[in-house]
């Protein structure tokens, strides 16, 4: 991009910056949705550094002179570097959490997976068929008993009446 073209500097940055990382094919969307999300982070990481100058949290020149409740009208927007990194490290602690690692995963999948399931074998039980019609006797599968097949939604539906 020349720069000559009438989009603005930020979106041909982000247009630049996709392309350096090899990304050629997106929607026009996602350049809009990354400077959203930069516009709001950074207002959002200047608004904190503010509060937390102001506050004396950060603990810049103003806060060790004793006189920190006499500050200018030109100090109360003024960010420190000191509290422009706090509020950067606040943030990261609670908005960016990195997901567990893979290893950890991995050994509770494989914990998890050391109990097999019960097979799915079918049969039916032995108690029912002395006593009832064969209808009437439940199933056994998977090591569970069922109700009778005409009252398990597992048969086929012929919509035919019994």
């Amino acid at each position: 991009d020349s720069g000559k073209s009438r989009r603005p500097r930020d979106v041909r940055l982000i247009h630049m910056l996709l392309s350096s990382l090899g990304v050629t094919a997106y929607q026009e969307r996602v350049p809009l949705q990354l400077l959203d999300f930069a516009y709001r982070y950074t207002s959002s990481v200047l608004q904190d550094a503010v509060h937390l100058a102001t506050e004396g949290y950060a603990g810049g020149p103003e806060s060790s002179t004793g006189g920190g409740s006499r500050a200018g009208a030109s100090e109360i927007n003024t960010v420190s570097l000191p509290a422009l990194r706090l509020a950067i490290a606040s943030r990261l602690h609670y908005q960016f959490q990195a997901g567990l690692p893979k290893e950890f995963l991995m050994d509770v999948a494989a914990e998890r997976n050391r109990v097999a399931l019960p097979g799915a074998s079918r049969g039916f039980d032995s108690q029912g068929m002395a006593k009832t019609a064969a209808a009437n006797q439940s199933i056994v599968m998977g090591g569970m008993r069922l109700p009778p097949e005409r009252f398990c939604l597992t048969g086929t539906g012929w919509n035919m009446r019994e």
